[in-house]
């Protein structure tokens, strides 16, 4: 009797076993409800790999909600895809759901940059600590006013100081830390009105593209060092020959356009922005070789750039002039195909050089020290942009850059 008893209390722990485990069944559907149900911050939590969590950055912890859905799809195969344009980031899971996250996101005080990174999404940690906080994808503090036409004001060919409207930010390096040991790249994200994304329209379609500024190759860092009047103090050196910085331009889908007589024809004649200041198309032509190509930019300054194989990825063959100048220190990489008898143009790349040392002061600023030079602020593209050496902490041995449309000190 005991013997039998045992059987049927074991059949029965089996039968709640097996019910249990029904019950924890998971269909399609319920997790894509469950996605859907989740905020976008809550959303990033489930979906992202834990050394990029949100919560461990951010001055709160992971949601229960997330940590629900997060549980949940543990016990399911949730693989994903991540692709990503100057404005959204899409991620798209095995099971069929899609969800599209703002490139910018805000985080309690902070603003973060959300990229894919193959088919993971990352984000960078973060780019910027809003001192009046956090709102719509953007510091509340950071929101500038933009001049009429955009370039109404500007800071002028070699101006050290500020203009009515800025977009700039602060950079911190510690020691003979460079902008390069930082990692320090400037797109829409940090700079939302120098560097928004655009579109270039003309009669083959809409391309979207965007623009930064990368100083992966500038390997200067401050140094104590006496200038060319033999002045010895802090300065952000940048020495002759140097990287200052390296633009891009860069589309999302390659600009189309046929060639007629030597001449892009369907990249004539169109406006695109650069550097938030509005420009004209009014010569886009091939110069002697097949793959060549030359193309005038005008606004408020007349920008000329060329390169006579835009196949390749090097820049011995580009050049530049501005209002007239050429621009010697500088290399351009303008890169693009033929595809179908048309012209597709992919990118625009001008390395930065400087054609002098450089010493920038505390309080100073780049455009100064290139004057005091007697050399070409027009090296620098745009009057829009500017590093000013804000300060120097002699006990930390921390430095404070600013970088961009640069905003007054007082």
């Amino acid at each position: 009797m005991i013997k039998k008893s045992l059987i049927i209390i074991g059949l029965l722990i089996v039968s709640l076993f097996l019910v249990s485990c029904a019950s924890e069944e998971v269909s399609e559907e319920e997790i894509n409800q469950d996605f859907e149900e989740l905020s976008d911050q809550d959303f990033v939590e489930v979906v992202a790999d834990d050394d990029s969590a949100l919560a461990g950055q951010a001055t709160r912890r992971i949601s229960s909600e997330a940590s629900r859905v997060k549980k949940k799809i543990e016990r399911v195969k949730v693989s994903w895809t991540c692709e990503q344009n100057s404005e959204r980031v899409v991620m798209t899971s095995s099971l069929g759901y899609k969800r599209e996250l703002a490139t910018h996101h805000c985080v309690g005080d902070k603003l973060y940059s959300f990229f894919c990174n193959s088919d993971d999404l990352k984000w960078k940690t973060p780019i910027k600590v809003c001192e009046n906080g956090c709102e719509d994808k953007k510091c509340v503090a950071d929101e500038p006013t933009e001049p009429e036409n955009n370039s109404a004001i500007s800071l002028g060919a070699g101006g050290g100081g500020t203009s009515s409207w800025c977009d700039s930010i602060e950079v911190e390096l510690i020691g003979e830390e460079t902008l390069a040991d930082a990692n320090v790249l400037i797109d829409e994200a940090e700079l939302t009105i120098i560097f928004a994304p655009g579109e270039f329209e003309n009669s083959k379609g809409t391309f979207l593209y965007r623009q930064n500024l990368n100083f992966d190759n500038n390997s200067k860092s401050v140094t104590y060092v006496e200038n060319d009047d033999d002045e010895p103090d802090n300065h952000f050196l940048v020495e002759s020959g140097d990287y200052v910085a390296t633009y891009n331009l860069i589309f999302d889908d390659d600009v189309q356009s046929d060639i007629m007589n030597s001449v892009y024809d369907d990249l004539e004649d169109q406006v695109i922005t650069l550097f938030a200041d509005e420009y004209t198309i009014t010569k886009a032509v091939k110069l002697v070789d097949d793959n060549s190509i030359e193309l005038t930019f005008t606004g408020p300054n007349e920008i000329v750039i060329s390169d006579n194989d835009y196949t390749d990825s090097v820049g011995e063959s580009g050049s530049m002039r501005i209002d007239g100048e050429t621009v010697e220190s500088n290399t351009v990489i303008i890169e693009g195909k033929i595809d179908g008898g048309a012209f597709n143009l992919a990118s625009i790349k001008v390395e930065i050089v400087a054609q002098d040392n450089y010493y920038v002061g505390v309080g100073d600023t780049l455009t100064e020290a290139i004057n005091d030079q007697g050399e070409q602020t027009e090296s620098l593209i745009s009057d829009n942009w500017n590093i000013r050496f804000n300060s120097y902490d002699s006990d930390s041995g921390t430095s404070v850059l600013e970088i961009g449309k640069l905003c007054s000190l007082e």
